[in-house]
């Protein structure tokens, strides 16, 4: 995108920039606001990009890409615990790790089973 320049000095202060975001080198804080998108995603799986407008949860984000299952499932909004009613900024990244059983656990389980029939 181009950008408008002023025709007259009185104009000067009144210009209004029309470039591209990624032309401009803002800093952080502003690309966010400009481009309101979240990553957000179930591992395993995929992770999207997500535009939201307002304030939204984190269960109305996993809602609107398709992701309704969250049972057993640990929810971090930018690597740290949240929870499903916490509200999303632009560029937070939101996962939904699903927990995985491990072999140790299953042992502790089966032998559990084993006691019972005994």
């Amino acid at each position: 995108m181009a950008t408008r320049k002023p025709t007259a000095t009185r104009e000067a202060t009144n210009v209004e920039i029309l470039e591209a975001p990624e032309e401009r080198n803002l800093p952080a804080v502003v690309e966010r606001r400009l481009n309101p998108i979240v990553n957000i995603g179930k591992i395993p799986g995929e992770i999207r990009e997500a535009l939201i407008d307002g304030n939204k949860t984190i269960r109305a984000l996993f809602i609107e890409i398709g992701v309704r299952n969250l049972d057993n499932c640990e929810i971090q909004r930018n690597g740290r615990d949240a929870n499903l009613d916490d509200n999303v900024e632009p560029g937070d990244t939101v996962l939904a790790i699903a927990k995985i059983r491990g072999n140790t656990e299953l042992r502790k389980i089966a032998l559990e089973q084993k006691k019972e029939e005994k």
